[in-house]
């Protein structure tokens, strides 16, 4: 059963990579992909220096062509989910995507499924592997670069030099800190209030978001906006985390904390970052796990070469069999993370399915032509 479990990967990862090695990262894993990757994939076209192929439009173009978009969910932006929250909209924060595109359709017989439409990705990475960026994405790239060279965190220390606590010297020491300022105890409203102002949410929606609130008996404040919540976390954090040179003044860092912000929606993070390595317990749940970038290459290098040893005969039932999981005999940073998120996975895997029973997958087929039709009317 490929893509299993959601991986969120950042660009260093993709980079690193071999496409043989892609391919089987896309084959075990459902990767999540937030808005900041693709940024940073475009922001790449206006990049001058380190190039790897020799020209801007080529690096970017390399890293699309490792993308299997078959296999890809496009997680719906941070602030966008922050404000559809504050308005009301419920969703969970339990490991999987909020997804960009997905439509809920109803068959003539009033049920319900999901619509999720990949086509529109698909085309954008085609162009993009052809090395077909349009003018807009090419100005897009040239705003990201200069924004990321406008990033002063500098001024940041400067300007909170007066308010420095000098035993916040650990992302813990800090993160203990921004819990008790941000989760006071028996302070509901003053705790949504303050996660509003440290997200500098417009005054006219916190006012109504307090009402909302208020209407529904006043529930415990992470249960009625749970992702607002970690939002504000995570951006007091990094002010707070700069301010006390627990985190870096390099630019690049606030491009980093963007991916944190999508770890409410995957099983897994990779990335080759130090500062996602040294922050994910700090905002991971428990049952989260982080990959480091040269052990999943390492893991996916060593099963591309099982995977090529196989003899055709062994292949014959095709990847959804031989490869329907990772190969059991193996203890990598793929196997461990199916350990950890899917236990007992090995029972079982990749053994060859029984037959199927044509008249079982007759109804089957049956049961689902409702729904077929209802996306075929919908795309018309």
């Amino acid at each position: 059963m490929p893509n299993v479990f959601s991986l969120i990967i950042d660009k260093s990862v993709l980079q690193s990579l071999q496409s043989r090695e892609a391919e089987w990262l896309f084959h075990h894993f459902r990767v999540n992909i937030p808005p900041v990757f693709f940024c940073e994939i475009l922001g790449d076209l206006k990049k001058s220096k380190q190039l790897n192929t020799g020209t801007a439009h080529g690096d970017a173009r390399m890293l699309a062509a490792k993308i299997e978009s078959a296999f890809i969910d496009l997680n719906a932006e941070a602030h966008s989910l922050v404000a559809h929250e504050l308005h009301g909209y419920r969703f969970a924060l339990g490991g999987l995507p909020i997804l960009e595109n997905a439509e809920r359709i109803q068959d003539r017989h009033g049920k319900t499924g999901l619509l999720i439409d990949q086509t529109p990705m698909q085309r954008v990475l085609d162009r993009w592997r052809e090395g077909d960026f349009n003018g807009l994405e090419q100005a897009f790239a040239q705003v990201w670069r200069h924004n990321l060279a406008e990033i002063d965190l500098e001024e940041i220390i400067k300007s909170t030099k007066h308010m420095r606590n000098k035993a916040l010297t650990t992302p813990a020491a800090v993160m203990q800190t921004v819990e008790a300022m941000l989760f006071q105890p028996n302070r509901d409203y003053a705790n949504l209030k303050r996660w509003m102002q440290v997200l500098a949410i417009p005054p006219k929606w916190q006012r109504n978001m307090l009402v909302r609130w208020k209407s529904k008996g006043r529930p415990p404040p992470q249960n009625f906006a749970p992702y607002t919540a970690y939002m504000a976390r995570l951006e007091l954090f990094f002010y707070m985390g700069v301010a006390h040179q627990v985190v870096s003044t390099r630019a690049s860092n606030r491009v980093d904390m963007d991916y944190l912000m999508y770890l409410p929606f995957t099983s897994a993070f990779a990335s080759g970052d130090k500062l996602h390595a040294e922050l994910f317990s700090e905002f991971a749940s428990p049952n989260q796990v982080f990959i480091e970038r040269h052990d999943l290459k390492a893991a996916l290098a060593e099963m591309a070469d099982f995977y090529d040893s196989l003899s055709d005969e062994e292949k014959s039932e095709g990847s959804f069999t031989y490869a329907d999981y990772p190969p059991t005999h193996m203890h990598n940073a793929v196997t461990i993370a199916y350990d950890k998120i899917v236990p007992g996975w090995r029972e079982g895997a990749n053994m060859p399915q029984p037959p199927r029973d044509p008249e079982t997958e007759r109804q089957f087929l049956e049961q689902i032509q409702p729904m077929m039709d209802a996306i075929r009317s919908r795309k018309k």
